[in-house]
This record gives C-alpha cells, sequence and structure tokens, in this order.
C-alpha cells in the first residue's frame, strides 16, 4: 500500500490521510520516486473547479501522493522526514513523460525561429514565447501578460469550464520567472499550443478572469507544424 510505501521511504509514520478528488490541480511540485508521484510540503494548495472555481488549503506538514489524474492522498505524518531521500529522486527523477512534454514545449517554435531572420522584434517575440512555454507547471493551460502594480508579469492561466474561450488565474499564483522581454506581449494569452491571442482582463484582489477577443490578431502562431 501507499501508506507503507511513504512510511519506509521517508522514515516517517502517517497518522492520518485524506482523500481529495475531482478536477483539482496542485499549486505545487511533484516528484517521482520508486513509482510514486509525490510531494513533502507544507499547507499543500489546490485550485479546485466544481461549480465554481476557488483554492482548498489543508494546514499543516503533509505527504501528497497523486493517484492519478483526479485522486490526491493528503498524509499527515510525524517523525523527521527523509529529505535527502527526495532531493536524490529530484535531481535524478524517473519522469520519461514529463521531460518528452518540456522537451515538446521547448520545440515547440524552434521551426518559426529559424525561419524568422534578423528582425529583431520577431526574435525577441519568439524567444519571449518560447521561454514561455518552457516554463509554465505541468497543470497550466497557458500564461497571460499584464500589467500588475507596476509590473509586467506572466500568470499561468487554466481554462474555465463555464464559458468557451475564457480563462481563470488566482492573483496568489506565482508569476512564471521570465528572463526575457515581454512588455511586447501585454494584453495577449500565449495557449499551451502555442497560439497567441488577444486578450480582455478582468481582475479582482482574489482572480484574474482572460477572454480571448474575436479579432484577427498579427501575432504568429507559434505551434510547432504537424
Amino acid at each position: 500500500m501507499d501508506i507503507e510505501k511513504v512510511e519506509k521511504l521517508l522514515h516517517v509514520k502517517i497518522v492520518s490521510t485524506e482523500t481529495i478528488k475531482g478536477k483539482v490541480f496542485p499549486l505545487f511540485d511533484l516528484i517521482e520516486i520508486e513509482g510514486l508521484k509525490l510531494a513533502l510540503i507544507e499547507n499543500p494548495t489546490f485550485v479546485v473547479i466544481d461549480k465554481d472555481v476557488y483554492e482548498k488549503r489543508a494546514g499543516g506538514a503533509y505527504v501528497v501522493v497523486q493517484k492519478d489524474d483526479e485522486t490526491y492522498l493528503l498524509m499527515k505524518y510525524t517523525g523527521d522526514p527523509n529529505v535527502e531521500r527526495l532531493r536524490a529522486g529530484a535531481e535524478n527523477p524517473n519522469e520519461e513523460a514529463e521531460q518528452e512534454e518540456d522537451e515538446d514545449r521547448r520545440q515547440k517554435t524552434e521551426e518559426e525561429i529559424a525561419k524568422e531572420g534578423g528582425e529583431e522584434q520577431g526574435r525577441d517575440e519568439n524567444n519571449s514565447v518560447k521561454e514561455i512555454l518552457s516554463k509554465l507547471p505541468k497543470w497550466a493551460d497557458g500564461a497571460v501578460i499584464i500589467e500588475r502594480e507596476g509590473s509586467i508579469v506572466a500568470f499561468p492561466i487554466k481554462k474555465s469550464k463555464r464559458k468557451d474561450g475564457s480563462y481563470y488565474a488566482a492573483t496568489s499564483w506565482r508569476p512564471l520567472d521570465i528572463s526575457g522581454r515581454i512588455d511586447n506581449l501585454v494584453g495577449h494569452a500565449i495557449t499551451k499550443n502555442g497560439k497567441v491571442n488577444k486578450v480582455n482582463v478582468h481582475a479582482n484582489d482574489k482572480y484574474i478572469n482572460i477572454f480571448i477577443r474575436n479579432v484577427t490578431s498579427n501575432r504568429k502562431n507559434y505551434s510547432r507544424r504537424r
């Protein structure tokens, strides 16, 4: 069972468990060790999509194990966990599928970038889109570039289930760490397939709602040709 395996792997005692099921997305990374996808984390937080979109936070220190795409097992524990074992797993992950996804993202724009030639603005945009795609969390469906509190940031976004073509983000989500220029992409969303869309953005203290505009953009589609 997962409990016995976790206890043996991390040298802890599991004292209680809680299962979260449904359309949930963890706002933290998991690593794969000995066939388990898990995270050792304090106050794990998930985005839950039900009739509404909200965040669910569990208070305390947990081992979180992903059972499948819609099931997570939260294990409260006692004892001092074997952090070195987790670090070793993170340095040598057995996550071929995720590595393939990352490589696919990195390659999405290579063909277009090679054809772009010497135009500086085009190169800047290509490189920015490429960097954004490569740094998207696994759970994200894209990113939106907006000006917020005097800074230009790229937030990961999720596709809304309530209205076709709309997306959302929580203001508590960590913006992507982008080193390249993104000011030329303000007011646009980049979806996972590499398409750059003009958007309307409505934000409050907790959420950012993003709506694709029904206009023709002169931006390129950076998706890889098939």
